[in-house]
């Protein structure tokens, strides 16, 4: 199984495309293109040891704000400083999200105030815990994060930006440093 961050990587390929024309405008039928040449490549390269891919995307809404209401603050202010029309970015991702569900026969999850990162998380830890043997799991995400469920040995993963598998970090030690540092 591949579990696909899509923020991430929609996100990664939208910043391309508007980067590359150092314009505003986003161009959507590329940012289509980009995305779903994306998909087509990691299935190609990934699929044969990995198996099919799960497209993760982050809810609207995050269950974390309604604990923490500064969750990911910084990020708001970096896009009002960015200069970017973000209506317009988060439209276009949500238009060739809803796209894909309808139209390709990738599976999509999604659960409502969640983010990728914890269905990504879900899944694995479900997998784990089944009593048949485990299968293969990449995670296509850069985010250091996922160290953490690396703990499995059935986990991999890759980061799409960086084009290598991260790895050789003790994700136990990992996680301990995380949550020594408040994070």
């Amino acid at each position: 199984m591949i579990l696909v961050d899509m923020n991430q990587v929609t996100i990664s390929n939208l910043m391309m495309q508007i980067g590359s024309k150092r314009q505003n405008d986003v161009d959507e039928n590329l940012v289509r293109h980009m995305v779903l040449n994306s998909i087509r490549m990691y299935r190609s390269r990934f699929g044969e040891e990995y198996g099919e891919l799960v497209l993760c995307y982050d809810s609207k809404k995050y269950w974390r704000r309604e604990y923490f209401p500064n969750y990911k603050s910084n990020r708001k202010k970096d896009r009002e400083a960015s200069g970017l029309d973000w209506n317009a970015i988060f439209e276009t991702l949500n238009n060739i999200r809803d796209e894909i569900k309808e139209n390709f026969p990738y599976k999509v999850l999604e659960v409502e105030g969640a983010e990728a990162d914890d269905c990504i998380a879900a899944v694995i830890e479900h997998i784990s815990q089944t009593p048949t043997e485990f299968e293969n799991v990449l995670i296509l995400s850069g985010d250091k994060d996922f160290i953490q469920l690396q703990k499995h040995n059935f986990v991999k993963q890759y980061s799409p930006v960086l084009k290598k598998f991260v790895n050789g970090q003790d994700p136990h030690l990992y996680i301990k440093e995380h949550i020594l540092k408040g994070d």
